[in-house]
């Protein structure tokens, strides 16, 4: 008997543990130490040059002043609101006589800087409506203008279930003022150009703007721009949408055709010959000073493939007294890229005429188009 077996100690076996690592093994945890220092390398900060330092705090401080220019304009802005609607709210017929420009302020919902308060704001300008609105208006006119700050899927509910409300107000309270329908006209529009709302919203806003014609303040250009989308868009909506066309028409001054102009320019015949008909109500055109496109939109209709816009395009530039030497290159050179296959088409004929007339604007036409 071995008396130092009995003692407990264990005697340690050491193993070199590089024994078992092959040269391959090796190699291959060299390279991912490496790859791992060059990454922790990539992943630091490079220092800075006192001038590279230098230029970037002179950045942080400007961006601070920025900063704090937008802090300073936003806490105006809510300040401005805050009186705005307490002026609505305490005096609601002197606010009611401003609402058409007053309107403009539902533009604000696009900024989340003022979500939390856009809408009560809103609301306050809805109460100086002649008569009483439910806050779903209100909650309509932020949800249309505040852009992806709202689903679509939700903004075409909200929609739907405004316009319900104010058509069926309008049902049974009779026509809106010229001030309330400015402020819901927005609604109005998106119902009327989003069909997804649905077709019996889509018809009800149709029918409400059509009602309304007769007040001499309402937004007739914007309506006439509403209604060539209708046209150009809408085939079942297209007899309302320029039988409404053409009664706002008759209210135009002639300096405000500019969406009846564009119209003109639609790619389907039948709208544009709705929208020279429009243009012959307009009462006084040319006026004093002639719209800057109304020449050389008639100019370009008289070579329209369509033979009666422009025999209409023609009999309009006549009875105007409109003639082609005070014609502008320009205006025709940009038709050229004009999104309407028929437009850039009739435009090229133009200026192949007016060079045929005046083969000495070639050479300004070409620098033009280059």
């Amino acid at each position: 008997k071995n008396p130092s077996m009995d003692s407990g100690y264990v005697p340690e076996v050491r193993v070199d543990v590089n024994q078992r690592i092959s040269k391959q093994d090796k190699k291959l945890y060299g390279d991912l130490a490496k790859e791992l220092g060059a990454s922790k390398k990539a992943q630091e900060k490079p220092k800075m040059t006192k001038q590279e330092e230098a230029v970037f705090k002179a950045k942080l401080a400007e961006e601070a002043e920025v900063r704090e220019r937008v802090q300073e304009a936003v806490v105006r802005v809510r300040t401005a609101l805050n009186v705005l609607k307490a002026l609505c709210d305490g005096n609601k017929q002197g606010a009611h006589a401003y609402l058409a420009d007053l309107s403009c302020i539902c533009s604000l919902s696009f900024s989340p800087l003022l979500s939390d308060m856009i809408v009560d704001v809103i609301y306050s300008l809805t109460s100086t409506c002649e008569r009483s609105f439910p806050l779903l208006i209100a909650e309509a006119l932020y949800a249309i203008h505040c852009g992806s700050l709202r689903d679509d899927y939700d903004r075409r509910n909200i929609a739907r279930g405004a316009i319900n409300a104010v058509h069926g107000n309008v049902q049974m309270m009779g026509l809106l003022s010229a001030a309330s329908f400015s402020l819901f006209f927005p609604l109005l529009r998106y119902v009327i150009l989003n069909p997804a709302v649905g077709m019996e919203a889509v018809e009800a806003a149709v029918e409400m703007v059509g009602r309304h014609y007769r007040d001499e303040d309402l937004p007739r250009s914007a309506i006439v721009g509403v209604m060539v989308e209708v046209m150009s868009q809408n085939a079942r909506l297209r007899k309302s949408a320029s039988e409404i066309l053409h009664r706002n028409c008759s209210f135009l001054a002639p300096d405000d055709i500019g969406e009846l102009l564009d119209g003109c320019l639609a790619t389907f015949p039948a709208v544009r010959v709705t929208c020279l008909e429009g243009l012959r109500r307009v009462q006084g055109l040319p006026g004093p000073e002639p719209h800057p496109a109304l020449l050389s939109t008639l100019f370009l209709l008289q070579h329209d493939e369509d033979a009666t816009v422009a025999s209409m395009a023609s009999e309009i530039a006549s009875s105007c007294n409109l003639k082609t030497d005070t014609l502008e290159p320009e205006q025709l050179t940009k038709l050229l890229a004009h999104p309407h296959e028929n437009a850039r088409k009739a435009a090229g004929d133009c200026l192949s005429t007016l060079i045929k007339q005046s083969p000495g604007l070639a050479s300004d036409l070409v620098a033009q188009l280059k």
